[in-house]
């Protein structure tokens, strides 16, 4: 029964971010930071795939521990791709408030996250093991931790500044699934916790996306006028 709810659950999830990508992405109306949200829909649907289309064909098929092979390459393209979602979100500070690139700031975030990519492709991460290493987990949420504080309070001084709800929320929701991206650092023993925090994590990337998405519908009622 869980077999089939994660795999329904995910498709699902996979194809709401593909609608809301695909609908930003041809109505977005000239706007750049809305095409920064049309990325970030893609992007993250192609990070969850990686991972998530071979771990259900283990768990539908013969079992997770007779594909761990494919499943570890589904983990490390899921890292990486997910390194770079993180990166595209710099540039909704860039799009959003028209402010100038600032070398020092860019060279640190980048930096920050080839770090943690670097530290993913490590052999220890034990990634093409059923459970992957937790203290390489935490190796590669402490660039990550830093990284979205930096964004975090560059995005809430300018969204604070104009006045824009809506990227104060979507700051908010991004320091949470902060909690939520490395969840085998918190140890979780129990298997229904794992799927909660899943869930959670999924959730709230869809509501992020879902600003955008809002926006741009809004942003085509008024053209109308």
């Amino acid at each position: 029964m869980l077999k089939l709810l994660e795999a329904v659950g995910f498709f699902l999830y996979l194809i709401l971010l593909l609608y809301m990508g695909a609908y930003i992405s041809r109505n977005k109306l000239g706007n750049k930071s809305h095409t920064v949200f049309g990325y970030l829909a893609f992007i993250l649907a192609m990070a969850d795939s990686v991972y998530f289309i071979p771990r259900l064909y283990g768990l539908l098929t013969d079992g997770l521990e007779e594909n761990l092979r494919i499943l570890g390459w589904g983990r490390i393209g899921q890292m990486l791709i997910m390194t770079l979602f993180f990166l595209v979100l710099s540039d909704l500070i860039k799009t959003r408030f028209s402010t100038k690139r600032k070398l020092p700031m860019d060279k640190l975030l980048y930096g920050l996250m080839i770090f943690r990519a670097v530290i993913g492709l490590f052999p220890q991460n034990q990634w093409f093991l059923l459970e992957p290493d937790g203290t390489f987990a935490f190796l590669r949420f402490i660039p990550l931790v830093i990284y979205v504080l930096l964004l975090s309070i560059t995005l809430m001084a300018h969204s604070m500044k104009k006045g824009d709800s809506n990227i104060i929320l979507f700051t908010i929701l991004m320091i949470i699934q902060l909690l939520l991206v490395e969840y085998p650092i918190w140890g979780a023993e129990k298997l229904w916790i794992t799927y909660m925090m899943a869930a959670g994590r999924g959730l709230i990337f869809l509501s992020m996306i879902f600003i955008g998405y809002l926006e741009v519908r809004k942003e085509n009622e008024l053209s109308r006028y």
